[in-house]
């Protein structure tokens, strides 16, 4: 749309509807790939979670015999606890105004309040 990326001049054939209606339907495609993308998070997350949590125990994610790197584990560990601790998520507070131990919630209260980013190691 533009003739000259540095003076910002647009193309003698544009005008500000154009942009206006670019602008609109980048906003729209954004709102559609991100509520896709979510919706791709919430499939993995509770498929991984029933993987585990049928073929070991609930609380699959503090069993450091799972892990096969024990440095990655701890980080991983202290992630959840930083995570839970923090959370104000009504299901993790009732939860431990009902329950002292386990130290965590189980996998489907737990991993609920995690985000799947990569600042730190996980899953290794």
């Amino acid at each position: 749309m533009e003739l000259d990326k540095t003076s910002h001049i647009f193309k003698p054939a544009i005008h500000f509807s154009d942009i206006v209606t670019v602008y609109h339907f980048d906003t729209q495609l954004k709102q559609i790939i991100f509520n896709a993308i979510l919706q791709i998070e919430i499939t993995v997350r509770s498929k991984m979670i029933r993987y585990f949590s049928e073929n070991h125990n609930p609380f699959w994610f503090a069993d450091e015999a799972l892990s096969e790197d024990a440095e990655c584990f701890q980080s991983n560990i202290a992630h959840i606890h930083r995570e839970i601790k923090r959370s104000q998520e009504d299901f993790i507070t009732e939860h431990f105004a009902k329950y002292d131990t386990p130290e965590f919630p189980p996998a489907w209260k737990t991993l609920e309040v995690l985000t799947l980013r990569q600042e730190e190691p996980l899953w290794q």
